[in-house]
């Protein structure tokens, strides 16, 4: 316990004596003249996100080059800071997998800009999809750019129209009107007046009048 309280005293000194410094100054002192007391204070200052947003991905990248280094007490950061990332991923994938949707989107938020977490697009789109699942409309929206801009898979229209559709009938007119006038078309999807028909008949049931027009247009 003494020992956790003296390393805990040395973090939190290095990190006042870090707002002290310039942070360009101090990434120049670590990456280039490699120099284990600025890679350090570099650590602490994304850990705790006082100059910077808070980064603990950046924050252990610092940290184990230090540690590398020879900073001992850097070492010791690096496994903790993996045993934090350990920790929310079993309590955000325990609470997602009982059906939290919050704790869904958390996971795929983290995942997707990698500061909390290392990022993971793949992971990200996974709870994104069990997001959608559990019926949150930005998720079901957020879907459809990964497969249309091939982040993390393969670019797949189908796929990414699936998703739309979906947010359609979770209520979002514009999704309905978007995808429906792509079937109306055949604007990168195979020509389905039908289905596009049906879906301006969601977007005029959802109040849009617009829609309501083409739907009895076609």
């Amino acid at each position: 316990m003494k020992f956790k309280k003296i390393i805990l005293f040395l973090f939190l000194t290095t990190i006042l004596q870090a707002q002290r410094y310039n942070l360009s100054a101090l990434q120049r002192a670590c990456n280039i003249d490699n120099k284990q007391m600025s890679c350090f204070l570099l650590g602490g200052v994304y850990f705790k996100g006082k100059q910077v947003p808070m980064d603990l991905v950046k924050s252990k990248i610092y940290f184990t080059k230090s540690c590398k280094l020879g900073n001992k007490t850097s070492c010791k950061l690096v496994n903790d800071i993996d045993k934090i990332f350990l920790e929310m991923q079993t309590k955000y994938k325990k609470e997602c997998n009982e059906n939290k949707v919050s704790s869904c989107i958390s996971l795929a938020i983290q995942y997707l800009q990698g500061k909390l977490l290392p990022k993971s697009y793949k992971s990200s789109l996974k709870y994104f999809k069990k997001a959608c699942e559990l019926k949150d409309l930005r998720s079901c929206l957020t879907i459809p750019k990964f497969y249309l801009r091939g982040i993390g898979v393969k670019i797949d229209v189908n796929k990414a129209a699936k998703y739309i559709i979906k947010s359609c009938y979770l209520g979002s007119i514009p999704a309905c009107k978007m995808i429906a006038n792509k079937y109306e078309t055949g604007n990168r999807v195979k020509q389905d007046k039908k289905l596009a028909k049906k879906l301006y008949k969601k977007a005029c049931s959802l109040g849009d009048k617009k829609a309501c027009i083409k739907y009895k247009s076609l």
